[in-house]
């Protein structure tokens, strides 16, 4: 039973993981489409950190839910090994 829950939680870390990457490179790819189409006078200094900061943010948390379902993967595999 715990093992199960245990495995349920690691395939939503994994699968928010996967998501969060996915929208890190689709949001930079955008920012930065964008960002090549702007003439120079166009840009608002104020708008740059923060885009940034929110890009840096998913690519953290993504990071973050990688490290935790490989940290469940260790967790499972010490669940299963014999006493």
């Amino acid at each position: 039973m715990h093992l199960e829950q245990v495995e349920d939680f690691h395939q939503r870390q994994r699968k928010k993981a996967q998501l969060k990457d996915a929208l890190v490179v689709k949001l930079a790819g955008k920012i930065g489409k964008r960002i090549d189409d702007l003439q120079a006078d166009e840009i608002e200094v104020k708008t740059i950190a923060p885009l940034l900061r929110a890009i840096a943010h998913l690519s953290d948390s993504a990071t973050n839910s990688e490290a935790t379902a490989l940290g469940i993967d260790a967790l499972a595999e010490m669940l299963e090994e014999p006493d």
